[in-house]
């Protein structure tokens, strides 16, 4: 019997737009052995861990990891919000708009 443990992780994107739609997809896969337990540092409730210790995209990944990673950023993060938001917001302004105006005359 082996100590191996695999963990397998898969993650689909998929966004449509008027230019046309872009799909992303990352599949993980992750071999856990018992000689890595000593390397893992748990951290208590009231600890954090240092700045230093963050994930480097520029260090860690090749240009093509990198690439996925900003398609997935400019999915998860758009620069704007999307039309039928701006529609139910200026929607819902119109609405109190009019009830301000009822409730002054």
């Amino acid at each position: 019997m082996s100590d191996t443990v695999e963990y397998h992780s898969h993650m689909s994107v998929t966004s449509h737009s008027s230019t046309g739609a872009m799909h992303a997809e990352v599949h993980l896969t992750h071999v856990h052995t018992p000689q890595e337990e000593s390397s893992i540092v748990s951290l208590g409730a009231n600890e954090a861990a240092d700045v230093a210790d963050h994930f480097d995209i520029e260090i860690s990944c090749d240009a093509k990891e990198r690439a996925l990673i900003a398609s997935l950023r400019r999915y998860l993060r758009p620069p704007s919000a999307p039309q039928c938001l701006f529609t139910r917001l200026s929607a819902t302004l119109d609405q109190c708009c009019l009830y301000d105006a009822d409730d002054e005359q």
